[in-house]
């Protein structure tokens, strides 16, 4: 009785371990399938990011080549194709969102793909990169305006402070050039005054009983008064009237006409004509008045517009 019990126990042992072995294998297969899912899906990750990287690149390569294209650098050649695994795991990988510039654009300009053949884009993008390409030109464009501006409002004020400084430069000159000449003028004045009293100086034979009573002005003034007075005198007696020699007296009439202290004519016989200013302007107011004026008629005038006759008797100098 004891041996079937033992054989049952026997049994019932092997049937235990046998369904421990199965339910360990069934295990064990439920955990290498979850664990082959896994590496799959991280390899495919790795894939699909290599790949996304790739596609990047060769979005910012076809961006360069067709900004070059436009400016006329290089003509566009087709981007690379991945290698097929990468973009057998590109394709398996689910699609995620990103959020820089970069993967946005793609995102965005997703309905305008590369055509497969002749490196050209789709016209969206083309008309976006086209827009950028002018907006950045324009902007340029502006700026080089505004240099060019800025270079031209340099030079306008170079120059206009040159042209200050050359005015106040010509103004000064002519400034210290009017003062020398007035300071010359002033001078020669000065020189021509003491000759004309140093011909009324008393030399050897002459105003030696009249040296107390009158001075070298008071000397010049009788000369110019005389002759005002007698309108018409001879060089020879006005000499003997104040006791100087006639090439003196010649002398000191012909200085005090450039000094415009005395107007008149000086003729060949030794005669010297008075003529007033009232005279002269008479004269003027006929030549105006007449027009065009011959010499004999200027003349024949002259006897009525200029007086010949002395004003008052001067008392003789003693």
């Amino acid at each position: 009785m004891s041996d079937p019990v033992v054989a049952y126990a026997i049994i019932a042992t092997i049937i235990s371990i046998i369904l421990g072995v199965i339910f360990y294998l069934k295990t064990k297969l439920k955990e290498e399938p979850a664990e082959t899912q896994l590496h799959a899906e991280t390899t495919v990750r790795r894939a699909a990011g290599n790949n996304r990287g790739a596609q990047q690149r060769n979005t910012r390569a076809r961006l360069q080549a067709v900004l070059a294209e436009r400016r006329g650098e290089v003509e566009v050649e087709e981007p690379p194709t991945p290698p097929p695994h990468m973009a057998a795991a590109a394709a398996a990988m689910p699609v995620q969102h990103h959020s820089s510039d970069e993967e946005e654009g793609d995102d965005d300009e997703a309905g305008t793909v590369m055509a497969h053949k002749g490196g050209k884009i789709g016209k969206k993008k083309a008309a976006k990169l086209q827009l950028k390409a002018e907006k950045k030109a324009q902007r340029e464009a502006e700026e080089r305006e505004r240099e060019e501006q800025r270079i031209k409002d340099a030079q306008r004020e170079e120059e206009e402070k040159l042209k200050k400084e050359e005015e106040a430069a010509e103004e000064a000159k002519r400034l210290e050039e009017e003062k020398r000449r007035q300071e010359e003028r002033e001078r020669k004045e000065q020189e021509e005054y003491e000759k004309m009293k140093a011909a009324f100086t008393i030399e050897e034979s002459g105003f030696d009983q009249n040296v107390d009573d009158k001075n070298e002005e008071d000397l010049l003034h009788e000369f110019v008064t005389f002759i005002k007075q007698e309108k018409v005198v001879v060089l020879e007696e006005l000499a003997a009237r104040f006791r100087l020699k006639t090439q003196a007296v010649i002398n000191r009439v012909q200085d005090l006409q450039s000094q415009g202290t005395l107007t008149g004519v000086l003729d060949e016989r030794g005669k010297f004509i008075y003529i007033s200013m009232d005279e002269l302007e008479g004269i003027a107011k006929f030549i105006r008045q007449r027009g065009r004026v011959t010499l004999s008629e200027l003349a024949e005038a002259s006897g009525t517009l200029i007086s010949l006759s002395p004003d008052q008797p001067v008392v003789a100098a003693s």
